[in-house]
């Protein structure tokens, strides 16, 4: 009984809040000009905008991500911190005036009703209540990992979501323009890389571990980083056994022994050898040929591509490692 008054009166706020904005209808009986409307399909359905969003909440990275690069801002985004950390590639950043929503997955809705958007934009794997949500605003639940029969999902996720991004705003040319950039920018670094003595063939690795816990992951071919280089050159030699729904394999060092003939590329940052931690025997390591003969090229920490800035920013470093002994 309690949990049902709690969410009755959370909805008379967001009502409240609603009824106050100034894109809210006044007059239900009044016809509608639907001319111009913008109808966007996504993961929960059909979506109607009377006009282009200008309050925007994302509440996942990438979206505030892809927004940034059309040449807007959010008003409010989730783990905006964690965001400046992980994401926030080049020169193009978030205004300081954008609203921090708290942790991704778990925003306030009162917190998101208070800014009054006219959009929001969330991923499909948080428990967030559609209803809810579109009782605030019209909402886009999008699908960054869409399943087996997408063998480059992340990747195409990423692309189709910028065009999302851009009709929902009125910026569909602008969105055009940015997915034009990313192809200039395959073709610019495949022909510097073609330069080099790099060997194409690749696995790539990012490590998690502690010292108390191995954590570290081969990326496959449904990830990102593996179709962003596929399209500046390379190819991944790692096949796994199964399809892997995040576009990455939980391994031991041990698995690494018969893909090691190839380029080694590390989602870490220099510094920090990920075979220093005494997760593999002497033995193991000196058998290892991408370790024998300096093979290996960290990438960064935070070299994860998500959207389009950190894509391009990816493009970059790995271009700048591999060409700087070159």
């Amino acid at each position: 009984m309690k949990k049902f008054i709690s969410i009755f009166a959370l909805l008379l706020i967001i009502l409240s809040l609603v009824a106050c904005s100034p894109n809210a209808v006044e007059n239900s009986n009044q016809t509608e000009d639907t001319s111009n409307s913008i109808a966007i399909e996504h993961s929960a359905g059909t979506t109607v905008l009377d006009k282009p969003a200008e309050r925007v909440v994302v509440l996942e990275w990438i979206y505030g991500e892809e927004m940034l690069a059309l040449g807007a801002q959010p008003v409010g985004m989730t783990d905006i911190p964690g965001y400046n950390s992980w994401m926030n590639s080049g020169s193009v950043k978030l205004d300081e005036n954008v609203e921090n929503l708290g942790t991704r997955g778990n925003a306030n809705l009162e917190d998101i009703a208070a800014l009054k958007p006219d959009l929001i934009v969330t991923a499909d794997y948080y428990e967030y209540d559609y209803n809810l949500l579109s009782q605030i605003a019209p909402t886009i639940v999008l699908t960054p990992y869409p399943g087996e029969e997408y063998p480059t999902g992340e990747y195409d996720h990423m692309i189709s979501s910028i065009e999302i991004m851009g009709k929902a705003l009125g910026l569909e040319e602008k969105a055009t323009e940015v997915i034009n950039d990313l192809e200039s920018a395959y073709e610019k670094a495949n022909k510097k890389l073609e330069e080099t003595s790099i060997d194409f063939d690749y696995i790539e690795l990012i490590d998690f571990s502690t010292d108390d816990t191995v954590s570290m992951y081969l990326y496959t071919d449904t990830s990102i980083h593996t179709t962003i280089l596929e399209k500046i050159g390379f190819n991944n030699i790692y096949k796994p056994k199964k399809f892997e729904l995040y576009g990455q394999t939980n391994i031991n060092v041990e698995n690494l022994v018969g893909l090691d003939d190839h380029t080694l590329f590390v989602v870490a940052d220099k510094g920090e050898d990920v075979f220093s931690k005494g997760l593999i025997s002497e033995d193991v390591l000196n058998g290892l040929e991408f370790y024998i003969n300096d093979r290996i090229h960290y990438l960064g920490s935070n070299a994860s591509p998500f959207g389009p800035l950190s894509t391009l920013n990816f493009i970059d470093t790995v271009v700048e490692v591999v060409t700087e002994n070159e």
